[in-house]
C-alpha cells in the first residue's frame, strides 16, 4: 500500500471518527485534554503536535 493511499484511508477514519463523537454530543475540549494527556507520555510523537493541542486547548 503506498504511503498516500495510507495517508488518505487515515484522513477517512478520522473523518468517521469524528463523526462518530459529533453524534454523541462529545465536546473538543474534552477531546483536546484526553489527547494532550495520552500524547505528553508519548515521546515519539512531533513536539509540535503535542505543542499544537496544547494551545488549542488554551482556547477552551
Amino acid at each position: 500500500m503506498s504511503r498516500l493511499h495510507e495517508y488518505v484511508e487515515n484522513s477517512q477514519q478520522l473523518d468517521t471518527l469524528s463523526l462518530i463523537l459529533k453524534q454523541h454530543v462529545v465536546n473538543a475540549e474534552f477531546v483536546a485534554t484526553t489527547l494532550t494527556k495520552a500524547f505528553s507520555e508519548d515521546k515519539e510523537l512531533p513536539k509540535e503536535l503535542l505543542e499544537d493541542l496544547k494551545q488549542f486547548q488554551a482556547t477552551f
